[in-house]
């Protein structure tokens, strides 16, 4: 991995070309696009674009004729988009619009990315919504008179939806899908690309290791050898809070479309119906390429506005009028503008009750039975597997081949931005290395008012390992967010794993940081990876002391919070360590002032000033795992040190099949005796000296778990320290790690003269290789250039001699395989012959006769060719050796070899 300190922010136009004052396409109405970059030839196109071949008018001649024919029978019926004008204004066929192609990332290979199902972000069909910039039709009843080429849409990075849908099938074409664009008619929420009335179905859980946890804990009660007989605790879930929880669950799918007929059936909505909108259609094929998420048979529409996949029985899709791919072009023969057909599966079968094709079989009306319905798939009926007389009308298609470069694929986004506006959230997308802070996704959820509640922010190549960010408003007791009030959030914070620090942490040991979780003034929890550390520390967490009255922690700018208690949580440790804590008594308000220490600002925490100050806890507790190999009251299960009353306690695990354990009550002074319950009758008492031997034991253990204490505590101060300093609070960038394979971003930056340097070394190999006697000048050169040699008599007869030999055995060189070729086909021919004469009596009139016949005529006609090459070859070899012998008397670097 590479640290990349200052990290180019890319240019805000994401496309390369400007209008007149300076906008990017994506930016400007498609009117000033087809002026200002079109017209003015700020473009340039190919002689397709704005020239059509005799193939092409035959077909526009052929469509024009179905065309009035569809109009004279159907009059009442909208017309249909067959000829379109592309971007330079000359009519091309609709059909040869797709241009089949695979552009070279493997995410746009599959419609939606197989390891991310679901995911808004992956996929050909949500790259393709999210690149390119979705515009409304200026009149939503009629269809485009321009419609835009895949090729420039994608440099445009904008397009309507019949431009982003041929950009679509085009791209899943190519890689082998079954795809067909759909003209038909849809709601206004999807004409207008609205997703403020549907719900935001991808969820932030808090903190799903929470969850986790909880489960964990669960099975490991329940596993109990007495859990079984333990008197169950009452369910007190309230059974409202179910029902209501139901009621807003299906008051949520219906604002998604699933149960909205109120708001489709709209009164006031004069377009009801009428809005014409274009999206794509995939088909499970078996002649097709396959797909996990498609199965053969399987029919279903991609929304190019979204990328989303979208039943063929949705309602925000009113009907269709025609279908078409890069082979032909089916119009729906039923009268209605809208309706349910498409709801079934069986509409989109090839029948001819249901769909006119434009390319049809000559002989279909003759050898057909007109009692006897033909029907075949859509997808199977093409020019790839039926033979089709009109197939030559179809013109290939003119587009030039979209391109995609790998700057412009990681831009992602229009501006290296899109923002889409739900009715529960709003999501922020943004480009790799486009933002300062390196994030690639802010999802902000709002509550059922519309206020922004919780706030979370996704990472990406950040050094310090920051994946994402959550900002929770606290809650009261009943669960509801004070999100108004002016109490602190909640901040959790997750990492990826190898965070490693540079700066030198107390104890030498990893950070190893998972997550971060801190909610200002009461608590902060700190997750680690356990087995990157050597202590196995999983979990640390403080509770601070809350103001008194129940008011909600306020901080100032010279204020710090008041640790309340230390939990601390381990795993895997020699010494069987699962848990530590540390409970502080409350200082006084004066002693507050007198112990205050400097204040980190960084969100996620602030300093406690524990370790600056040596404050002393009033108690502290150890728990230890079970070891098989000791006896159950010899085995330390928990050691606790209440240091302001000057004990020590030490209780011991539960033998088998006991209800109670050992323990013991040391006092530190040795005023009171030992305190040791009696579990048994005849139990021995340990001897005084063993117990004297363990309390000293005991207070070098309480001075050891004191320094982890403080210890840790500096630890996290420290890793304050340094998140404040990596989001940047102390003045310093955020810092990206980039891989070794990123080849944007691994270019060395070489100076004006390092430039100028391989410019010139460049002018001169280009030189030395236009030069016929470089190979030979270059023992002579002495950091000149080949051409600017001066050469003795001596050195420039050698040159003459050695240029004039190599051509020589060149030549003859050439002369003998062209020999040798003429020799062995004349040996090859005397074989078939010497062949054919040993068995000419067998097949006299057979098959095997013609086949020699055609042997022997095939080798003649190559000896005579290798006969005329030698031959030319002979005549011309003479005069390319005077030719050169003649150059090399004009070349002034020899005159001294003919002086």
């Amino acid at each position: 991995m590479i640290t990349l300190q200052n990290f180019e922010i890319p240019n805000h136009n994401t496309c390369g070309l400007e209008t007149k004052d300076g906008e990017p396409p994506y930016a400007v109405s498609k009117e000033r696009r087809l002026k200002e970059l079109v017209e003015t030839s700020e473009m340039q196109f190919p002689e397709s674009y704005w020239k059509n071949t005799t193939k092409e008018e035959m077909c526009l001649e052929f469509v024009e004729n179905f065309k009035n024919q569809y109009t004279q029978l159907y009059p009442s019926r909208s017309p249909l988009l067959l000829s379109p004008s592309n971007e330079t204004g000359c009519r091309k066929f609709i059909c040869s619009f797709l241009r089949p192609t695979e552009l070279p990332y493997e995410e746009l290979y599959d419609w939606e990315s197989p390891t991310c199902r679901g995911d808004p972000v992956r996929g050909c069909a949500a790259y393709t919504a999210n690149y390119v910039r979705y515009e409304e039709l200026p009149r939503p009843t009629e269809l485009p008179s321009v419609v835009v080429s895949p090729a420039t849409t994608l440099k445009w990075q904008i397009g309507d939806c019949f431009d982003m849908s041929i950009l679509l099938a085009s791209l899943l074409l190519g890689t082998g899908y079954d795809a067909y664009v759909v003209i038909g008619y849809a709601t206004p929420e999807v004409c207008e690309n609205n997703q403020s009335r549907k719900v935001w179905k991808n969820t932030m859980e808090p903190v799903a290791e929470r969850q986790e946890e909880l489960n964990k804990d669960k099975a490991r009660h329940r596993n109990r050898k007495y859990y079984s007989k333990l008197r169950q605790r009452p369910n007190l879930s309230s059974q409202f809070d179910k029902e209501q929880a139901e009621k807003k669950q299906q008051a949520e799918k219906t604002a998604d479309g699933e149960a909205i007929a109120d708001e489709k059936d709209n009164d006031d909505d004069e377009l009801q119906g009428k809005r014409i909108h274009a999206w794509v259609m995939l088909q499970g094929s078996a002649n097709r390429r396959k797909d996990a998420s498609i199965e053969e048979g399987d029919v279903f529409f991609i929304e190019s506005s979204t990328g989303q996949r979208v039943p063929i029985n949705d309602a925000n899709y009113l009907g269709i009028d025609c279908i078409f791919n890069d082979q032909n072009y089916w119009v729906r023969m039923q009268e209605s503008r809208t309706g349910t057909e498409h709801h079934d599966k069986s509409f989109f079968t090839f029948d001819l009750k249901r769909w006119e094709p434009v390319f049809v079989h000559d002989d279909e009306d003759e050898e057909e039975d007109p009692n006897e319905q033909t029907v075949t798939a859509v997808g199977e009926y093409s020019p790839s597997n039926a033979q089709l007389d009109d197939q030559d009308l179809v013109p290939p298609s003119w587009v030039q081949r979209p391109t995609l470069s790998r700057r412009q694929y990681e831009n992602r986004y229009a501006g290296h931005q899109k923002t889409l506006e739900y009715r529960n959230a709003r999501v922020e997308l943004f480009a790799e290395y486009s933002e300062p802070d390196l994030k690639v996704k802010v999802v902000t959820l709002k509550d059922e008012f519309g206020v922004d509640e919780e706030v979370h922010t996704f990472f990406k190549y950040r050094k310090d390992k920051l994946k994402r960010r959550a900002l929770y408003p606290p809650r009261d007791e009943n669960g509801n967010a004070l999100f108004r009030s002016n109490t602190a959030k909640i901040q959790h914070e997750w990492f990826e794993e190898g965070r490693r620090s540079e700066q030198a942490l107390p104890g030498g040991s990893q950070e190893a940081l998972a997550q971060h979780i801190n909610e200002e003034g009461k608590k902060r929890t700190m997750v680690f990876y356990s087995e990157a550390r050597l202590d196995g520390l999983v979990k640390r967490v403080e509770v601070f002391f809350e103001p008194k009255h129940g008011t909600p922690a306020v901080f100032r700018e010279d204020s710090q919070p008041a640790i309340k208690k230390i939990m601390e949580f381990y795993k895997d440790r020699e010494d069987r360590l699962v848990y530590r804590s540390a409970t502080f008594a409350e200082p006084s308000l004066a002693s507050q002032h007198e112990s205050r220490a400097k204040v980190h600002t960084y969100a996620g925490g602030v300093g406690t000033g524990l370790t600056e100050n040596k404050q002393m806890p009033r108690k502290m507790a150890e728990k230890f795992e079970r070891n098989p190999e000791v006896p159950a009251d010899q085995d330390v299960a928990k050691r606790t040190f209440y240091i302001s009353l000057n004990e020590i306690k030490v209780e011991y695990h539960y033998g088998p099949e006991r209800i109670t354990r050992s323990s013991r009550l040391y006092s530190k002074d040795m005023k009171v005796p030992v305190a040791i319950p009696v579990l048994q009758p005849h139990q021995k008492q340990p001897k005084a000296s063993m117990l004297a031997d363990e309390l000293r034991s005991l207070v070098v253990k309480e001075k050891k778990a004191l320094d982890e204490i403080r210890l840790k505590q500096a630890f996290v101060d420290d890793v304050l320290r340094i998140r404040q300093e990596e989001e940047g609070l102390t003045g310093r960038k955020c810092q990206a790690e980039i891989t070794v394979y990123d080849t944007l971003r691994n270019e060395t930056k070489e100076t004006k003269i390092d430039e100028e340097q391989r410019k010139a070394d460049e002018r001169r190999r280009a030189e030395q290789r236009k030069d016929y006697l470089a190979p030979y000048l270059s023992q002579y050169c002495k950091g000149t250039a080949t051409r600017d040699v001066r050469l003795s008599a001596k050195d420039a007869v050698d040159v003459k001699n050695a240029v004039l030999k190599d051509l020589k055995d060149r030549l003859i060189q050439r002369a003998h395989i062209m020999q040798n070729r003429l020799d062995r086909e004349k040996e090859e021919l005397a074989r078939h012959q010497t062949n054919f004469h040993k068995s000419q009596e067998q097949m006299a009139e057979s098959k095997e006769h013609e086949h020699y016949i055609q042997i022997v005529e095939n080798a003649m006609w190559r000896i005579s060719i290798l006969e005329k090459r030698l031959e030319r070859h002979q005549d011309q070899a003479l005069q390319k050796y005077a030719n050169l012998d003649m150059k090399l008397r004009s070349d002034p670097r020899l005159k001294e070899a003919f002086a």
